[in-house]
């Protein structure tokens, strides 16, 4: 498969970093379905389907390009219906009353939960608060910030990017528009050792 039979682009991700697979084939944004990983997998969407793994990219190679081939291929042999760009609803995220330890993905099972519970005390020390359930290290995480004097935020965040990495305390940037660097110095446990 080779998506140089049809260019595309990957439009802005959703509440789960769901890239949308767009094409322009009349001068017209039309969106073909999204794709996504999950841990190290890629998978596609395409419109009207249901979801597709298509494995692990070969080394040095990103995911996205065979993940969007798949989609695309699934347009071109008429086996989806296009949606023009302007009429994609985007998916809301609605913050839940009560969050799940685990994402809905993720297999229940004592290495899980385990996971979990330390990925909840981590965010819990840096100020966050979770508005899903845990996904795993390796997938974005819907997250709050709640470090006080910040403005507020929440939007999809990497835990290995929060908690350090290498025995390091984590990055200062938290995100857009959150407190300088030297506040959130003061205000974090991480860095006072």
């Amino acid at each position: 498969m080779s998506t140089t039979r049809l260019p595309y682009r990957l439009g802005d991700p959703d509440i789960e970093c769901h890239y949308p697979v767009i094409v322009w084939p009349d001068k017209t944004d039309l969106v073909l379905g999204r794709i996504f990983r999950f841990h190290r997998p890629w998978c596609g969407v395409p419109n009207g389907k249901k979801e597709h793994c298509v494995g692990r990219p070969h080394k040095g190679q990103p995911g996205t390009e065979r993940a969007a081939d798949y989609v695309i291929t699934e347009y071109l042999e008429g086996n989806i219906t296009p949606i023009p760009l302007a009429d994609l609803v985007p998916r809301v995220f609605e913050p839940l009353e009560e969050v799940p330890l685990l994402h809905p993905r993720l297999p229940v099972n004592d290495r899980n939960i385990g996971s979990a519970k330390r990925a909840f005390a981590i965010i819990a020390d840096q100020f966050w608060r979770a508005r899903s359930g845990f996904p795993g290290s390796d997938n974005h995480w819907w997250l709050e910030c709640i470090l006080p004097g910040c403005p507020g935020w929440s939007g999809p965040r990497y835990l290995s990017h929060i908690r350090g990495r290498n025995g390091e305390p984590p990055s200062t940037y938290r995100h857009p528009g959150c407190l300088p660097p030297n506040e959130v110095r003061k205000l974090i446990a991480a860095y006072q050792n």
